[in-house]
């Protein structure tokens, strides 16, 4: 007899949460408690007691959990990155896997249900006055998604449904706003209450995905919300890059250089380096200039390089088509190969690509090029065929394949892309801290652009400080931009809370309670800190400290100047 396998499932991407617990042991989900319920700008604040509550009722404790099920959206980015964040913070706390499945899935899943057949369009509000469109085919079988997540205009995805002259019925919160949109042609309101999804819907799309083999590794790690767009911030940079001299070339004016080296968008500043380099480097597959300028600024592409005491040493670059990345070009300068430049550069079109909704990545590399090749596999990317005599050369090209995000070592530059074993709980032995003089606090900060962990005993001595910083993401803008530091935050809480914990030497037994960044700050970041240690301590039973930014700040003086004494 198949042992049940115990799911908490919930998502936060809209005004509605959508909560349950399931049994996902076999084919078919099924239901144990649910507690679907709208919650406006609420779901920090009810969703873990909501689910204790679950729990409780069907005689469970989170222990019994066996896995953790959120909706990564699309959404309102908020809201996603709070059922995220919570839900790495309870896999990391009970070393179990985490699941990520799509909000629209889930609300197709509950139409199905509800007794919805045929063609399917889902209209999801995606505030700016615009909305996430996808259409499905609801047949006896199940689901079967049509389309890719996007971000449009309800009036433009009006048109294009009705040129396509199939009969749609509608459903989806954004239909609230914009049912004026789909007056005319083809299409058919489906009932109200089937427009949000329910904790039920992201058992099924779960149920679906692990069928066809689409889960992934279930490391919270890499569990990320979907983003169709990139920020205001970056949208606005692509525009400036096709003006000459609208941004400099160099890394000097910009913000600081790591390692010496800094990377940015590509611009026309960066041109004609860019083509001089591929032609020392690549002579025979070099793009021309006019060709590489043409890739400015469209936004289905993503162009980074690479500059070192001004000069330019690389360039890499890609566009999303269908949910892939297609990689079109690494070059390093030769002097300069073995530093790390070609992953740095493939991890900003990676995030990049990520932001515009793709999961997968492609590229083609020659057969003999050995250390390229060994990069990518550590990348995650696997050899998936061979064309022939696919360059100018008429030598061989390796196609090789992989998931986003990439996969990357642990002396990785951006300590946000680091891998964690599935469920990857401490890696100390038990009862390392032991002798450490109580309280043992772990401390999370993520008020502005740092995401920073800490153990602290009760001696106040620090037994592990671990900071993943994202200076070298804003400082082209002249300063923190929230929506991209909310971004990083959600990629780098696990790895930095983690790699804290192994630094201390500590399992969360160990601990005496979990201390957290409640504000001031910035509140797209504070909710990731926030959201990964509430879950974290749902989890563990950890009690949980919230802490004033400030005052943090004021205390951190006495680790400079042991003896000082207030007022100071």
């Amino acid at each position: 007899m198949t042992s049940k396998r115990i799911a908490l499932a919930f998502d936060t991407a809209s005004d509605m949460l959508a909560l349950c617990l399931g049994d996902v042991s076999g084919g078919q989900p099924q239901l144990i408690a649910a507690a679907d319920a709208p919650a406006p700008r609420s779901s920090d604040q009810v969703l873990l007691t909501r689910a204790g509550e679950l729990l409780a009722g069907a005689g469970l404790s989170p222990a019994d959990i066996d896995q953790v099920i959120a909706g990564r959206g699309p959404g309102s980015f908020t809201g996603v990155r709070i059922g995220i964040a919570t839900a790495k913070g309870i896999a990391c706390g009970l070393g179990c896997p985490a699941f990520g499945v799509s909000t629209l899935d889930a609300v197709a899943w509950h139409a199905w249900r509800g007794g919805l057949r045929g063609r399917v369009g889902v209209v999801e509000d995606a505030m700016r006055k615009e909305v996430y469109p996808v259409r499905f085919v609801l047949d006896e079988g199940g689901v079967t998604r049509l389309d890719l997540d996007s971000v449009c205009k309800p009036a433009q995805v009006a048109q294009t449904w009705r040129e396509a002259g199939e009969e749609l019925t509608l459903i989806g919160d954004g239909l609230r706003k914009h049912a004026a949109c789909f007056e005319e042609g083809p299409f058919t309101l489906g009932p109200e209450q089937l427009w949000t999804p329910d904790g039920l819907g992201l058992l099924q799309a779960f149920a679906a995905m692990e069928g066809a083999g689409e889960l992934g590794s279930g490391d919270p790690a890499v569990l990320l919300p979907v983003y169709t767009r990139l920020s205001d911030a970056e949208e606005a940079e692509r525009a400036r890059l096709k003006i000459a001299d609208s941004l400099p070339a160099s890394g000097v004016a910009d913000g600081r250089a790591v390692g010496g080296l800094f990377l940015h968008p590509l611009s026309v500043n960066d041109v004609d380096a860019v083509v001089e380099l591929q032609r020392r480097v690549m002579p025979a597959d070099a793009w021309t200039g006019g060709k590489l300028a043409d890739e400015i600024g469209r936004t289905d592409r993503s162009w980074w390089v690479a500059r070192k005491d001004g000069a330019l040493v690389g360039c890499a670059g890609g566009q999303v088509v269908d949910g892939e990345l297609c990689i079109f070009n690494v070059c390093v300068d030769p002097a300069q190969r073995r530093q790390g430049i070609a992953q740095r550069l493939l991890e900003r079109v990676a995030t990049d690509a990520l932001a515009l909704a793709a999961e997968t990545v492609t590229l083609e590399v020659r057969t003999d090029n050995d250390p390229a090749i060994a990069l990518y596999h550590t990348l995650g990317l696997a050899d998936v065929g061979v064309r022939p005599r696919y360059y100018h050369d008429r030598a061989d090209a390796l196609i090789m394949r992989g998931t986003l995000p990439l996969s990357c070592s642990y002396a990785s530059a951006e300590p946000a892309s680091r891998p964690m074993e599935t469920g990857g709980g401490p890696k100390a032995g038990p009862g390392v801290c032991a002798a450490a003089p109580r309280p043992l606090i772990l401390a999370i900060e993520s008020s502005c652009d740092e995401t920073a962990a800490a153990v602290v005993d009760g001696s106040r001595r620090i037994l592990a400080d671990q900071v993943a910083s994202q200076i070298d993401f804003h400082s082209r803008f002249g300063g923190v931009v929230p929506e991209i530091a909310s971004r990083k935050h959600t990629e780098a809480i696990v790895p930095t809370v983690m790699d804290a914990m192994e630094q201390a030497g500590a399992r969360w037994a160990d601990l005496s309670a979990v201390a957290v960044t409640q504000g001031p700050g910035l509140v797209g970041a504070l909710v990731v800190g926030l959201a990964f240690a509430k879950g974290l301590c749902f989890a563990t039973g950890l009690p949980l400290i919230g802490v004033n930014h400030l005052e943090g700040h004021l205390y951190a003086n006495r680790y400079a100047a042991p003896d000082l004494e207030a007022p100071f």
